[in-house]
């Protein structure tokens, strides 16, 4: 996995203000309670009333302090001012945001509502915990995994690290949840399951590529070929290793890889990888073929019905013919009959 994977837009918004908070934004993490103005009245200044409110909420929305308080949208700064009812300059802000008094709010902001430094044990230990059990359950992409990390760092008072910083723990905890998956999938596999998985990918004919055909088109030689596949899969009883203690996302995920990549990349794996991604294929490609065997003969049935039901109407319209003219015949000899004198004999 690349060490940056990250887009350029998740940088840019990283622990910063990034345009103007929405209203719903504004209402949910720059409203002040009671709480909030009881705290915020014990500061004697106006200025560093709203200094200490600016960085409060601003730690809410972005889960760390902003380093100067210029740069918070004027929309956010009228907004808390207007609920305080202080009338400040840009001067005044700039002066208490080079002052001593920056520093110490901040560590009574932590210590009155419990935000903690992300390098604190008991944080980091928390964050880590639930992240190596989300990745480990789940498959979802580095990037999506970073931004559910920084919403969940946020929403338990954890102060965000730098950002190369939580990028890098997501690259280690993802590839170690790989790399126990791959462990896990290897210890239950003898020697002999292990050649014969990789003698799947080996030159010069290549059996897993003739194992993971689609099929070309619906007839009932196709059928027996995939039936003819499905047994030659389940001889290798691959689908019989019980992997249940591993997460559904995460061998899907091994799977879709094996049934997706080129033999040719398969091959460059290393070893206990591509055994635990042949594995994870094979058991998935085993279901697939079974239910799409099922979905041939089903459409195979339907369409040999409508083909029968076809030949049997044009059959029908030819046989009308015959029908109409023996009918004309038998109209004709009973008015025959009809007419014929009584004392006229047949």
């Amino acid at each position: 996995m690349p060490a940056t994977y990250l887009s350029p837009t998740q940088y840019e918004v990283y622990g910063q203000y990034h345009g103007r908070p929405s209203d719903i934004q504004l209402a949910r993490y720059f409203y002040l309670d009671n709480f909030d103005h009881e705290q915020i009245a014990r500061r004697r200044q106006a200025i560093r009333r709203l200094g200490f409110a600016l960085q409060l909420t601003s730690v809410r929305f972005l889960g760390v302090y902003p380093q100067d308080l210029m740069t918070i949208p004027n929309e956010v700064v009228k907004f808390v001012r207007e609920q305080l009812g202080i009338h400040h300059t840009a001067e005044a802000l700039q002066e208490y945001n080079a002052s001593q008094r920056f520093w110490v709010h901040q560590r009574r902001i932590n210590e009155i509502y419990g935000y903690r430094d992300f390098h604190d044990w008991q944080a980091s230990y928390q964050f880590l915990r639930w992240l190596y059990a989300r990745a480990w359950i789940s498959s979802e992409r580095p990037s999506v995994l970073f931004d559910l990390s920084v919403a969940w760092l946020i929403e338990h008072k954890i102060l965000l690290p730098g950002i190369t910083v939580l990028e890098r723990l997501i690259n280690s905890v993802r590839e170690r949840s790989e790399k126990r998956s791959w462990r896990l999938i290897n210890q239950h596999l003898t020697s002999k399951q292990k050649k014969q998985i990789n003698q799947l990918v080996k030159k010069p004919h290549v059996e897993f590529d003739r194992l993971r055909e689609k099929p070309s088109h619906i007839s009932s030689p196709q059928i027996r070929y995939h039936l003819d596949r499905l047994e030659a899969l389940r001889q290798h009883e691959f689908h019989t290793i019980n992997l249940t203690h591993i997460s559904p996302h995460r061998l899907r995920t091994l799977a879709d890889y094996a049934l997706s990549a080129p033999a040719s990349r398969l091959r460059r794996l290393k070893p206990e990888r591509r055994t635990a991604v042949l594995v994870a294929g094979m058991q998935k490609l085993a279901v697939d073929i079974q239910d799409l065997t099922i979905d041939m003969v089903d459409q195979w049935l339907q369409e040999t019905v409508r083909l029968s039901r076809t030949k049997f109407e044009k059959q029908r319209l030819k046989s009308l013919v015959a029908f109409d003219q023996a009918a004309f015949q038998l109209r004709d000899f009973a008015y025959y009959l009809t007419t014929l004198p009584d004392d006229q004999p047949l």
